[in-house]
């Protein structure tokens, strides 16, 4: 956990969050496992990620994507991890433009990584809006261009029975008239 210089301050951590959330504590479990896996991989220094640095806003983002701002499953979680991996290399860039100043980066990492995420869920939120709109709009173009289509199909047919008869009842009045002269 985030400096926490004794194991047992971590647990009582996880065992508080298992208390509100147990999926909550489970993704801080999975986030600090996979902040510090990722840490350890691109070889950022042991004492850095001994005290906590690299696992703490990976497990913020990994609990605030898996299951705070998104219901948990499957694609959620795995969105999750990379977006925790993404953490990491945020947090290893901000090490890097913020040494020289010596501002602390905190929670910038957990911030930037969380609102990728969110801006690329609504996105995808709006895009499944959108499709459904079209294809609700496709859906009542059709029925109203069928129901027009039906009406015409109708309308043309009672006007071609209705001259039929009247040109076939025109024609035999016609008959009858030209019979009637001679």
């Amino acid at each position: 956990m985030y400096l926490c210089s004794d194991e047992y301050v971590g647990i009582i951590f996880v065992i508080a969050m298992a208390i509100c959330n147990w999926k909550a504590s489970l993704l801080a479990v999975w986030g600090s496992i996979v902040g510090t896996l990722f840490a350890v991989l691109i070889g950022v220094d042991l004492d850095r990620i001994y005290l906590g640095l690299h696992s703490y806003n990976s497990t913020l983002t990994m609990v605030g994507v898996g299951c705070i701002f998104a219901t948990l499953n499957k694609n959620n979680f795995i969105m999750a991890i990379f977006h925790s991996i993404i953490c990491v290399l945020i947090e290893v860039s901000l090490i890097t433009m913020m040494a020289p100043s010596g501002i602390p980066y905190l929670t910038l990492p957990f911030c930037l990584s969380t609102m990728f995420f969110a801006v690329f869920a609504y996105r995808k939120k709006q895009e499944a809006a959108i499709v459904n709109y079209i294809g609700y709009v496709c859906y009542v173009v059709h029925h109203v261009s069928f129901q027009i289509y039906t009406e015409r199909q109708r309308q043309d047919y009672h006007y071609e029975t209705s001259t039929k008869y009247k040109r076939s009842s025109n024609k035999i009045g016609c008959c009858i008239e030209s019979c009637q002269h001679r």
